[in-house]
């Protein structure tokens, strides 16, 4: 942490310690985790957004387009 409390030190499962920006207002809120792993969230992308079926989405996986 550095003096002024602008950065902090999160500890990331895949990633290990990592230094980045506090909240704005220092004291005042925590930051829990880096955000999501890449690509957790690309069933609902896939298929609510661009429905997709879950067929159509195995297809590109083994292809390797996704």
């Amino acid at each position: 942490m550095s003096f002024r409390r602008d950065l902090v030190t999160i500890d990331d499962p895949a990633l290990g310690a990592i230094t980045t920006a506090a909240p704005f207002v220092a004291g005042h809120g925590t930051i829990r985790h880096l955000g999501r792993d890449l690509g957790a969230d690309n069933a609902r992308v896939y298929g609510d957004w661009l429905g997709l079926t879950p067929h159509e989405l195995a297809a590109l996986r083994t292809t390797g387009i996704v």
